[in-house]
């Protein structure tokens, strides 16, 4: 499986089979997001996250967690 293809999987795909509206489960502007930003590939072991965005909060701070 791709990048492309595991990401879709716990994304795109999860939003569709659950019948979501296409603004979720997606990364486009207008969109709602609830995001993780990772130091590295997301999907693998090395991949730490570095910030949190739920919404209009931020969560830089998790270096200090």
């Amino acid at each position: 499986m791709s990048f492309d293809q595991a990401l879709a999987s716990i994304t795109t795909d999860v939003a569709d089979v659950f019948g979501l509206p296409n603004h979720l489960g997606r990364i486009k502007v207008g969109h709602k997001a609830n995001l993780v930003v990772f130091d590295g590939a997301p999907l693998t072991l090395q991949g730490r996250p570095t910030m949190v965005v739920l919404g209009d909060y931020v969560d830089c701070a998790l270096e200090q967690r």
